[in-house]
Parts: structure tokens; C-alpha cells; sequence
């Protein structure tokens, strides 16, 4: 999976994707094939390709269950209404500042404020329409932040997600 990044450097995540036709090919054969639910995950982040909405509208709209793991910083149009039709989505957050945020998922230390809107937001609507999606946080245990845990998943409940999943990650 190797390729090049804008500079020219090789990279083992370059940024492609399967179009959004050979998508939903994928996802017509999987219901046709009795297939039950889809789950999008790793190798990237799956709300990063411009048409993930209308790919997870297809799962659901074909009658499989849907379930996503996402870093939780893109939230286009329409991407709170598909989540709250899945099944489960959760949230991998790793940190419980904005400092160790920053350094596990080596971005800006805004961006820990702006995944964790995300999630409030997401669950007070979650409460509000009353759907039975599953939201949660996922803290995977590194040397850099395991001190961490407890103020994580504090985070998490404060958020109103329904579990925390705590992983563990050595290198």
C-alpha cells in the first residue's frame, strides 16, 4: 500500500480510495451475498473520502447493519443522521489532554476540542431523536499516555458515549 505523498516522499498511508461506484458495487454484492453488516476501519480514517456518507447511506439503505471506527474530526453534511441509523460507531481518542492528543495523533492540539464537540454534539442527538446507535471512545494504552486512562475515559462519560474501550498498543 505504499505510494507517494504531496511532496514526492514514500509513504506506507498514501491518500487513495476505492471510488465511490466500485464502493457501492462492493456494498450491492455484499447484501446480495447475505452478508449482515459492514464495518469501516483503519488502514486510514474512513470519513476522509468525500463520498463516505452517501457509501454508508448504501449499507444501511441495503438493509446490512453498519458499524464505524473514526478519529471523529470530520463530520460532513449528513454524516450525523447516517451514524445515528448504524449500528455503532466509535471514537478513537487515545488521550485525555489536548497536549498528549497532539502527540499520539500527531495534529494540532485544537483538534482535541474539536473531536470531542463532535461527540458531545453527536450523542445529545442521539438522546434527542432517541436512536439506538451505540456510541464509544476507544483509549489505545501507549507509553505516552497511559497515565492518562482515567481522565480519558472521565472524558467519555462526561461526553455521554454508551462504553469505553481501552486497548493496548507496545512497539
Amino acid at each position: 500500500f505504499g505510494g507517494l505523498d504531496k511532496r514526492g516522499n514514500l509513504t506506507l498511508n498514501p491518500a487513495r480510495f476505492l471510488s465511490k461506484e466500485k464502493s457501492l458495487e462492493i456494498i450491492k454484492d455484499c447484501s446480495e451475498m447475505g452478508i449482515k453488516s459492514i464495518e469501516f476501519t483503519g488502514g486510514g480514517e474512513p470519513t476522509v473520502h468525500p463520498d463516505h456518507v452517501e457509501i454508508f447511506n448504501s449499507v444501511l439503505d441495503a438493509g446490512m447493519n453498519l458499524g464505524l471506527i473514526t478519529n471523529g474530526v470530520i463530520f460532513r453534511e449528513g454524516f450525523e443522521d447516517v451514524i445515528l441509523r448504524s449500528t455503532w460507531c466509535r471514537f478513537s481518542l487515545d488521550a485525555g489532554t489536548a497536549k498528549t492528543y497532539s502527540q499520539v495523533r500527531e495534529v494540532p492540539e485544537k483538534m482535541f476540542e474539536k473531536v470531542l464537540n463532535n461527540i458531545k454534539k453527536l450523542s445529545a442527538k442521539k438522546k434527542e431523536i432517541d436512536s439506538k446507535t451505540t456510541l464509544g471512545v476507544s483509549f489505545i494504552v501507549t507509553d505516552q499516555n497511559y497515565p492518562e486512562i482515567y481522565s480519558s475515559a472521565k472524558i467519555a462519560s462526561e461526553l455521554g458515549v454508551d462504553y469505553f474501550r481501552v486497548g493496548y498498543y507496545r512497539t
